[in-house]
C-alpha cells in the first residue's frame, strides 16, 4: 500500500473508532483480525490490549480463528501499516 492509499485509510479509521472483523491467525504477542470494512488491511490485537473481562489473559485466551469481533482502533502503525485494535469492556459488543 503506498502512502496516499495508507493516509486515506487512517483518515477513514481514526483513533476510537468501532471495527467489526473475524480473527485470522494467532500469535504468542496478540492476533491478527481480518476487517469487515477493509479485508485487506493488517489489523492487530496486541496482548495486552486484548482483555475482554477487564483483566490481563493468557495468548491461550484469544478467540479462535474466525471468531467474529468488534474492536476499538488505539493507533496507526505507519512503518508496518497496520491499524492497532482494543478489545476491553468498554468495546461495543457486536
Amino acid at each position: 500500500m503506498n502512502d496516499d492509499k495508507w493516509t486515506e485509510l487512517i483518515v477513514s479509521l481514526p483513533i476510537g473508532t468501532t471495527v467489526l472483523g473475524i480473527v485470522d491467525q494467532l500469535y504468542p504477542f496478540g492476533f491478527f483480525v481480518q476487517l469487515d470494512a477493509h479485508p485487506n488491511i493488517r489489523a492487530i490485537v496486541e496482548i495486552n490490549n486484548y482483555r475482554p473481562s477487564g483483566v490481563a489473559v493468557t495468548a491461550s485466551e484469544f478467540p479462535r480463528p474466525g471468531s467474529p469481533v468488534s474492536a476499538i482502533v488505539v493507533g496507526h502503525a505507519d512503518k508496518d501499516h497496520q491499524i492497532r485494535l482494543r478489545i476491553a469492556p468498554d468495546t461495543p459488543n457486536t
